[in-house]
């Protein structure tokens, strides 16, 4: 905050790192609000059922300031918090909506002034699309103004390092990607199945405390071998704990496991295995990711 206050940015994105309700952030009173989406994540702070996490993650709203939530289904205790704090508060499909067409989309939402604003025919983002969307409402929100053209431009330039960032492995295409709870592997499965098929090495490093059994149901892939690597932090599961999932979740993948110490021995491993035909798919974690790019960017 102090550098904030010194350097003066005209806008300020603040990212909430837990829940929202008691995070360090929720001291700002934010313009605008957002809550993505609501998942099963974090649930030994925030709660085990979607309710609780939502009643949590509303609590960065305000009163009187725009509060967006881009969820489908968003849960009541979410709804009926905005409403009891009199914040203004915008709903996916109620308040703002996307349509998908031949390989472009539709937004249809409202502006600050509570004008109805479309925009079509924009080019599908390298980000997912319900998150593009909230982010659309978002901006139209915002106390500034921002034109057509600039959305357009932003929606065709954003990208996210570590949501399907495609790298190359040697000859091999690489796909990092940072799911690390069930939706988020649900929507990376839904991304790579859009993809030219490719025999597809899972590389996968996970916290131990995360959902690990859901996010491999998740992940309805078809894999032709798993490298299930153990993440060097003190939440970190190792790979065996990693293996023992396989029991319940995908059985018949368990002759199609490789065990390795961390991620650079993973790549190392498959940079000296796989071709141009194969795809190497790095996921489970931040830290995962993190030590994936290391890797490949190193000199």
């Amino acid at each position: 905050m102090l550098f904030f206050t010194q350097t003066a940015p005209d806008i300020v994105i603040l990212e909430v790192g837990l829940g929202g309700r008691l995070d360090a952030i929720n001291i700002i009173d934010a313009d605008v609000s957002i809550v993505t989406t609501v998942s099963m994540d974090h649930m030994d702070w925030l709660g085990d059922t979607r309710d609780a996490i939502g009643f949590e993650k509303a609590g960065i709203y305000r009163s009187e300031k725009p509060a967006i939530c881009g969820d489908l289904n968003p849960p009541q205790t979410l709804v009926d918090h905005a409403q009891s704090i009199g914040a203004h508060l915008f709903l996916r499909n109620l308040d703002f909506s996307i349509q998908e067409k031949d390989g472009v989309w539709d937004w249809k939402g409202r502006d600050l002034q509570g004008a109805t604003v479309e925009l079509l025919d924009l080019d599908m983002p390298a980000l997912p699309l319900q998150n593009a969307a909230t982010a659309v409402q978002a901006i139209l929100l915002s106390p500034f103004s921002v034109t057509e053209a600039h959305i357009r431009s932003g929606l065709c330039s954003a990208s996210l390092t570590g949501r399907m960032q495609m790298l190359r492995l040697n000859d091999s295409e690489c796909i990092l990607d940072v799911a690390h709870n069930p939706e988020s592997a649900a929507y990376l499965s839904s991304a790579l199945s859009k993809l030219p098929p490719k025999p597809t090495h899972v590389v996968l490093g996970m916290l131990a405390d995360k959902d690990i059994g859901e996010v491999l149901r998740a992940l309805r892939l078809d894999v032709e071998h798993w490298h299930l690597v153990s993440l060097d932090t003190p939440r970190g599961a190792t790979a065996k704990q990693l293996q023992a999932f396989f029991n319940d979740c995908a059985p018949n993948h368990l002759d199609k496991l490789t065990l390795h110490s961390d991620v650079p021995s993973a790549l190392t491993y498959l940079s000296q295995h796989l071709s141009e035909q194969h795809r190497v798919v790095v996921a489970g974690s931040f830290y995962t990711v993190t030590d994936a790019l290391a890797y490949l960017t190193s000199p």
